[in-house]
């Protein structure tokens, strides 16, 4: 699946994760994690923050960049 975030889809390919691990990384439900990668809802600024924890601390700006540097 493709997000609206290509860097984060980038480390996710990468890792050889899919949205259903990241959800289960940062504790919140697939669905919830599918909406807010495909821009149906808002990413919320403590799930922006696991997220970013779980990759190392990446840069929070970098990783949710809706275009790919």
């Amino acid at each position: 699946m493709k997000s609206i975030y290509p860097n984060l889809d980038s480390l996710m390919e990468e890792r050889e994760i899919d949205y259903l691990d990241l959800a289960t990384e940062i504790g919140v439900a697939d669905t919830t994690m599918y909406r807010r990668l495909k821009g149906k809802s808002d990413m919320k600024l403590h799930e922006a923050f696991e997220i970013c924890k779980y990759f190392d601390n990446f840069d929070v700006e970098w990783i949710f960049r809706q275009t790919k540097v």
